[in-house]
């Protein structure tokens, strides 16, 4: 599983910030960070509490009321997280926060679903969490849900479940393939 983690951070404290940081699943790998310019970002993670504290070095300082934009990408292992249930049915089980003493004013989460992937059913402890868009594309479902002033306190599991058809795999091969047949 590839997750993007988007931040945007204003610095309230009086003293510059060059570095940052972010909780990450225990099992995440493949920790990359970007800057809103796409500049690489030094990342320096270490295992803390049943979690991966990321130390994200940036390029240039921010000072007091400045606003930092920067981008983590990990990966997670898909047996961990997907489960299989017959054929066509998956179910994705994620917690969004490890524990952290933090608030997040503004939280959106979208899942990407694989090509062909129909989107069949969202399910939450929290009443609050619910898809706010399912948006539709030619061969693909995305679900989106917002969230606002949320903190680690607040229980944020959820489970997406979708079908996804076995024979998508060999959708693009078999589309070139026709219309090499056909030129």
């Amino acid at each position: 599983l590839l997750v993007s983690d988007s931040y945007v951070i204003t610095n309230r404290a009086v003293e510059e910030m060059s570095t940052l940081w972010a909780l990450l699943p225990q099992n995440s790998y493949d920790i990359d960070a970007k800057d809103e310019l796409g500049n690489k970002l030094t990342v320096t993670p270490e295992s803390e509490d049943g979690a991966i504290k990321a130390t994200i070095t940036l390029k240039t300082a921010v000072k007091q009321y400045e606003t930092a934009h920067f981008f983590v990408v990990f990966k997670l292992p898909w047996k961990d997280y997907i489960s299989e249930n017959g054929w066509s049915d998956f179910s994705l089980n994620l917690k969004l926060f490890e524990p952290m003493n933090l608030t997040v004013r503004n939280l959106t989460v979208t899942i990407d679903l694989p090509e062909g992937a129909k989107f069949a059913e969202f399910q939450s402890s929290n009443a609050a969490i619910q898809p706010n868009i399912v948006q539709m594309g030619i061969y693909k479902e995305t679900p989106i849900f917002t969230l606002s002033n949320v903190s680690s306190y607040q229980d944020l599991d959820f489970t997406v479940m979708y079908r996804h058809a076995i024979f998508w795999s060999s959708f693009r091969p078999t589309l070139w393939t026709g219309a090499l047949v056909a030129v």
